[in-house]
């Protein structure tokens, strides 16, 4: 893999990964936590070789990856049906917070603790992995069908399919990568299972918070400063999100079309 491509993919990571951490509660110092998925990152570098159209990154550690992307913390019920699912905020001071909670389980999401970083730990030989691959191999190794967008604003086109994977299973989540000269958005689509939580803060100054409907479903948007936008809803299987350079008419049309 050369130089050139192994820094511009870097670069796609981070924005995609950290845009994810930076908004999700519990808040923990991000800067940290990157630089030390840089060092083990680079790490691997100096013992592995890569494929020009594949890329391995070890996230931290099996529990930091799931818990801070998906906190996946609430107890299994047990259960198979009826999963209900919960799109609620709450205002504090300056900071409005979203929480999605799929499941059965009384607990709420912002009642949950995240463990200390004491508690995060690498399990050898189960690494969470972020693979970049082509769109049709992404259909193969994901665990749900993808949803591609019929229409997506001019000039904007597919440019990074990346993976979460763990072992040898099938994806459970998948990011959709578009760009446009400076500009892009991603579309993360996530398998919630039979319980899933996912929470997220900012301050209210800076967004303005709508709820609206997407095919049926209810979806929050949050306009924030310098034209950045987010979209997000639930199925009864996925969690969905929409983030980037768009304007509030471009990222409900997305959405409508997926």
């Amino acid at each position: 893999m050369g130089d050139k491509y192994r820094h511009v993919l870097d670069q796609i990571i981070e924005e995609t990964v950290k845009e994810e951490y930076d908004h999700i509660l519990p808040i923990t110092s991000t800067n940290e936590a990157w630089e030390n998925f840089n060092k083990r990152r680079e790490h691997k570098y100096k013992s592995r070789t890569f494929s020009p159209r594949k890329k391995k990154f070890v996230m931290l550690g099996t529990s930091l990856a799931v818990c801070i992307i998906l906190i996946s913390l609430l107890p299994q019920s047990g259960s198979s049906f009826a999963s209900l699912t919960e799109i609620f905020g709450k205002v504090e001071g300056n900071m409005i917070s979203l929480f999605v909670k799929v499941g059965e389980n009384e607990e709420h999401i912002e009642d949950v603790k995240e463990p200390s970083l004491d508690e995060y730990y690498v399990i050898e030989g189960s690494e969470t992995t972020m693979d970049e691959i082509d769109l049709e191999q992404a259909k193969k190794e994901t665990a749900f069908p993808i949803l591609i967008p019929k229409w997506v604003p001019t000039d904007f086109e597919l440019e990074h399919v990346l993976v979460l994977t763990k072992q040898n299973q099938k994806s459970d989540e998948i990011y959709l990568q578009y760009k446009s000269n400076a500009k892009h958005f991603t579309i993360r689509q996530t398998s919630t299972g039979h319980e899933f939580g996912l929470g997220m803060s900012y301050n209210k100054d800076e967004v303005n918070v709508e709820q609206i409907k997407i095919n049926g479903y209810q979806a929050n948007l949050i306009n924030r400063s310098k034209g950045i936008s987010k979209l997000f809803w639930v199925t009864q299987s996925i969690y969905y999100s929409i983030d980037g350079h768009l304007t509030k008419e471009e990222i409900i049309q997305i959405a409508e079309s997926m």
